[in-house]
């Protein structure tokens, strides 16, 4: 790897493609180059682009985090923007090195326009290809029986020969059930310290289990990888069950958020809307504390190497989420999603809304409001995005709804419109869907729907929502009511966007009429609605 970026010109930026399979170890390779030579650089940025929402979140809080100040960047009219601010700092500085983890499918093809050319290094994970032109490529292909060997068997110095013999000659048929995959082979290893079953045993459950999975193979699990791993990961998961069926339904939960920083305090705040009480130890104990019942859970999985368990030290208060988040493998995760039924997807729907929702309102300060919201947005869009592959699409969910609300309102006030388009459209759908299209409810989505329309710049599109979010506070609250004014108000700005100024006037004054006489001539909304007159 190392090799590959030194091959780029004086001055020039080193871009290396690390390209395989899901789980194929493309994550821990980026991670071991950087612990080998982080010495070699001043700045290392890592940033998550598994999706473009995600690459565009990514590439804000770097800027950020270098220097660029929030309210600039609510005032720059497109990500653009921000995006080249970080481009020029990187180019203006050296010795840094940016890593890109799961640049897959779209964001593959843009990736590459977001890049610096000189300053530094950078290395991206992909499964897409790479043209040679943009990046020197590395292929991640299986591992070699050797190294497959050593990961599978680790130390096995104390033994006899014999005995040495014959676990080479079991690891090496294990190996080849499992076709030399990194991730399954961590996985079985895993599963036989933890049980302290034998190979021989391991590997005839394998065999067994294995081929089943082949005749219930189909499109969700299909390929030799996906099965290798849904293999061993029903092995293990059948012990999970054993010794803690709490651990069972977290894992299942992790597969409706996104697979990384996943907040410990999620499972342990909100095990109740989780539905995880009954599931969690009878110990008298642990249920005066189910927190500790909750950890206990997730020492299994981290011990069956399901998750990985990071704890690391932060600035900020001591209730931030990202002191202590869990990381679950991609593949993993797709196989654990695939297979649960239509029914449970649905319930687990349902208690996962809920559980956002509490986790993400009722914050003391704004600090910690804005610690918590962007610690949950990434899982927020994430699990939006899977409510398509439901048998009911949008649930029916009164705490969907609010969640939608809440992170639509955040994105908007922070001026970050990209990728909240969707939330915004989902949350008018369940709305209606919940609470009928002529409800309070709805006029707020439809209300917000038409503010990210606005800081779009798509004012055609912002007037006809908010047209409909007045039609109805209107209608169900009556023209004196202090949410109809704010419609009024917003409805205006807009108006004044698109060069109606009449209409724009007449509406601030019927704001202006109403706020003096419900809010009183001193309230804050008055004050608006006469500045903006």
């Amino acid at each position: 790897m190392k090799a590959k970026l030194d091959e780029s010109s004086p001055g020039e930026c080193g871009i290396l493609a690390l390209r395989g399979l899901g789980g194929i170890g493309k994550t821990q390779l980026m991670l071991h180059y950087y612990y080998n030579y982080y010495l070699s650089y001043k700045y290392v940025f890592w940033l998550e682009v598994d999706t473009w929402s995600a690459a565009v979140d990514s590439f804000r809080k770097l800027a950020i985090n270098l220097g660029l100040d929030k309210d600039i960047i609510e005032e720059m009219g497109s990500v653009e923007e921000f995006i080249d601010w970080v481009r020029i700092w990187l180019q203006t500085n050296e010795d840094w090195i940016l890593l890109l983890d799961n640049a897959d499918c779209e964001v593959a093809k843009k990736v590459f326009k977001l890049l610096p050319c000189i300053g530094g290094d950078i290395i991206l994970t992909t499964r897409e290809p790479i043209p040679s032109n943009l990046a020197k490529v590395i292929i991640v292909d299986k591992m070699k029986e050797e190294e497959a060997l050593v990961l599978l068997l680790g130390d096995s110095s104390t033994d006899s020969i014999e005995d040495v013999r014959a676990k080479i000659h079991l690891a090496q048929q294990i190996i080849t059930e499992l076709d030399c995959m990194p991730l399954a082979l961590h996985l079985a290893r895993a599963y036989v310290n933890n049980t302290q079953n034998s190979l021989q045993h391991y590997l005839e459950k394998l065999k067994t289990q294995r081929k089943k999975l082949l005749m219930d193979n189909d499109e969700k699990a299909s390929g030799e990888y996906n099965c290798s791993v849904a293999t061993v990961w029903t092995l293990s998961l059948e012990r999970i069950q054993s010794q803690s069926s709490a651990a069972a339904q977290i894992l299942e939960a992790c597969a409706f958020l996104q697979p990384d920083y996943i907040p410990l305090r999620f499972f342990e705040n909100q095990y109740s809307a989780l539905r995880l009480e009954t599931f969690l130890s009878t110990n008298k104990q642990d249920e005066e504390q189910p927190w500790k019942a909750v950890r206990k859970a997730i020492t299994v999985l981290v011990d069956f190497s399901f998750v990985v368990r990071t704890c690391k030290e932060v600035e900020s208060a001591k209730d931030d989420p990202r002191r202590d988040f869990l990381t679950i493998p991609r593949l993993v995760q797709k196989v654990i999603y695939d297979s649960i039924d239509d029914k449970k997807k649905l319930r687990w729907a349902h208690n996962i809304a809920t559980a956002l929702k509490c986790e993400t309102e009722s914050v003391i300060s704004h600090t910690q409001y804005d610690l918590r919201m962007e610690a949950y947005l990434s899982h927020i869009r994430h699990f939006a995005t899977l409510l398509n592959d439901l048998s009911q699409n949008p649930p029916k969910s009164k705490d969907l709804h609010k969640l939608l609300i809440q992170v639509v309102d955040y994105r908007r006030r922070s001026g970050a419109y990209s990728g909240i388009e969707e939330l915004a459209l989902l949350s008018v759908r369940v709305s209606t869907e919940v609470n009928g299209p002529e409800n309070t409810a709805t006029a707020a989505s439809l209300h917000y729907l038409a503010a990210v329309y606005e800081g779009q710049g798509k004012y055609n599109d912002a007037e006809q929502q908010q047209k409909k979010a007045l039609d109805i506070r209107e209608k169900m609250l009556g023209l004196d009511n202090p949410d109809t004014a704010i419609s009024m108000n917003h409805l205006a700005r807009i108006y004044e966007n698109r060069g109606k100024h009449d209409l724009a006037e007449k509406l601030h004054t019927r704001a202006l009429a109403v706020f003096e006489k419900v809010r009183g001539p001193d309230h804050p909304d008055t004050a608006m609605a006469l500045f903006s007159l």
